[in-house]
């Protein structure tokens, strides 16, 4: 299978992902980023390995602050507040409550104001909760989730105020990517990596390709080297990737054959009722 042109795709897609991010960190043109995408294709590496390298910068340094999981209201607020000023990137990833709990959100929305000043508050009936009631905030948001934004009704609001990168990866892309680190993988571990690859495209027709990601690959790679006889064997077994389409695949296997037996069965034979003929005496 030619990846390659699968591969400058994947490539293409993390460059303008890179675009997006050095944007919103390096310049006052956008303030708020929202990538979204399934699990395992790249975001939270790139995002990460972005931040780090622009926070040493020597010319224009930045400073960020990475939550992941679950967060209150509360403890967003104060994290915003922490790092409020025009050189601080607080990156949220996975972190989905922000996006699911309404006071979270309306700080996001606050936050994200198209407007010269941006205004965050949190008003609480308890003194000294929270790290001031009202703060100006001129630092970055940048969030990676899974949930797919725009089919979100209730995150409109926050769709509206964000720049949203809907990060799409294909399996192919996928897979090409992970030819990718094959071929630059070191020469001892080439063959087992590669018998891993060819695994996932030889099984595309019973892998739940969406739950198929980089990762996959590298908890694959670590079975095959742990147990080279039985890695195929454990990993049908054992990893969900494979078992909802496989459930599928038979159920529609078991239908196919109750079809096949009901059309081969001998048609019964219907008794044919006798007309009674009844005889008058003349």
């Amino acid at each position: 299978m030619n990846l390659e042109k699968h591969l400058e795709s994947y490539s293409e897609k993390i460059d303008l992902l890179e675009e997006m991010v050095v944007g919103v960190i390096t310049t006052d043109l956008i303030n708020t980023l929202i990538v979204s995408g399934s699990s395992g294709v790249g975001k939270t590496y790139n995002i990460n390995r972005l931040l780090q390298r622009q926070s040493e910068d020597e010319n224009n340094p930045i400073k960020y602050r990475k939550v992941t999981g679950k967060i209150t209201p509360l403890t967003f607020f104060n994290v915003l507040v922490e790092n409020s000023t025009y050189d601080s990137v607080c990156y949220f990833d996975d972190a989905d409550s922000i996006l699911s709990e309404e006071t979270s959100l309306n700080l996001l929305k606050e936050a994200s104001e198209k407007v010269p000043q941006r205004i965050i508050s949190y008003l609480s009936t308890r003194q000294g909760e929270g790290k001031g009631s009202n703060t100006t905030f001129d630092g970055k948001i940048v969030i990676s989730t899974n949930i797919k934004i725009s089919k979100s009704v209730h995150l409109m609001a926050v769709y509206d105020r964000f720049h949203v990168m809907e990060l799409n990866i294909s399996y192919l892309e996928k897979l090409a990517k992970i030819q990718d680190i094959v071929d630059k993988s070191a020469p001892e571990h080439r063959e087992v990596n590669q018998e891993v690859l060819n695994f996932l495209v030889e099984n595309e027709n019973i892998l739940e390709t969406d739950n198929v990601a980089i990762r996959t690959f590298i908890k694959l790679q670590e079975l095959a080297r742990l147990t080279p006889k039985n890695w195929r064997r454990i990993a049908e077994v054992s990893e969900t990737y494979f078992t909802e389409k496989r459930k599928k695949q038979q159920q529609q296997q078991q239908q196919q054959q109750q079809t096949i037996a009901l059309a081969s069965s001998p048609t019964p034979q219907v008794p044919i009722r006798k007309k009674m003929i009844a005889s008058f005496a003349l």
